[in-house]
């Protein structure tokens, strides 16, 4: 052996490293590829999981987390769901076929809202359609303050969310309920002035 590339043992210990290096290299490849599956699986499973829940099931930092579902699998939360960032052409077809509807089964609605006796007793009822993509107008009187109720809670049941619903609605008076139905008149007025274009607030 010449000097520079020193003893044997030199040579074998560096060799020794250099596997252990490169086999340690394949474990963390490995463990991160498992991860990134496993994550993605969780999400499709529950796509309203938070983080933190994901990151102790699966025993890693929050920091890898935020990396693997936004920069790897490219997930981003909207409206507490993690949806992919860019809709690919089946989530693309899924939407169409879940809001467009069969005129058929429209106008038998309409004739059922109709027929029921609710336009008879009432007068005027304001129009929306029963397939609507639109929030129906009370929705936007009731989702705020719901939400707001909500938020923080975390319900282990469909019928504990249920519960709280039905004990929400129940302790609210008169009074909100009157205050939606006359803000839909300033709604209405700002969507005619804005010629049927999309508002906002």
């Amino acid at each position: 052996m010449d000097l520079k590339s020193g003893t044997d043992q030199d040579v074998k210990s560096r060799i020794g490293e250099a596997r252990r290096a490169f086999i340690m290299l394949g474990n963390i490849w490995l463990s991160s590829e498992i991860s990134t599956t496993r994550v993605d699986e969780l999400i499709k499973c529950d796509r309203r999981m938070r983080i933190r829940e994901i990151a102790l099931k699966l025993e890693i930092p929050k920091s890898t987390f935020h990396e693997t579902v936004h920069d790897t699998l490219g997930y981003r939360k909207v409206c507490a769901r993690w949806v992919p960032k860019m809709l690919k052409e089946d989530h693309k077809l899924q939407r169409v076929e879940r809001f467009c509807c069969d005129p058929n089964k429209t106008m038998e609605m309409r004739q059922t809202l109709h027929s029921n006796g609710c336009s008879a007793t009432v007068g005027n009822i304001l129009p929306h359609t029963a397939h609507s993509l639109d929030l129906a107008p009370s929705g936007f009187h009731l989702l705020g303050p719901l939400k707001r109720h909500l938020g923080g809670m975390a319900f282990k049941t469909e019928g504990d969310l249920v519960g709280e619903l039905k004990n929400w609605f129940a302790h609210l008076d008169l009074g909100f309920f009157r205050v939606g139905i006359y803000s839909l008149l300033s709604r209405w007025k700002k969507y005619i002035d804005l010629n049927d274009d999309y508002v906002k607030k």
